[in-house]
């Protein structure tokens, strides 16, 4: 069995557990609900992403690298992506247990950190 305390920084920080007989897992996360991340790097590049609270597309500064994918180029491609109701706007991140840890298929977060119960 494998557990993995997974980490939501937004709305508001916190941390749950999530346990699972297999070592290869899915999850399915909403690019479009997740917060805007400027990123680690020192570029200004200005990016859009949705804003759930608005329900509208808005811009931010992002610095070049890290961050997730709600942020996007024009806030037509936003748009396109996140305001459409009927539209599946999640992303499925694999995960697979390697050395003690849970590795994701997204080269732009880890969010979990494993335990063996």
């Amino acid at each position: 069995k494998v557990c993995a305390l997974q980490s939501i920084e937004w709305p508001r920080a916190m941390k749950f557990p999530v346990c699972v007989r297999e070592t290869h897992v899915v999850v399915k996360s909403n690019i479009c609900r997740k917060p805007p991340i400027p990123g680690k790097c020192k570029a200004r590049f200005m990016r859009w992403y949705f804003n759930v609270h608005m329900g509208a597309c808005s811009w931010f500064t992002y610095s070049g690298c890290g961050g997730n994918q709600n942020k996007f180029r024009t806030a037509e491609a936003c748009e396109r992506r996140c305001m459409d109701a009927d539209k599946d706007n999640s992303q499925e991140l694999t995960l697979r247990r390697h050395r003690n840890k849970i590795e994701n298929s997204s080269r732009f977060e880890s969010v979990f950190d494993v335990h063996d119960k």
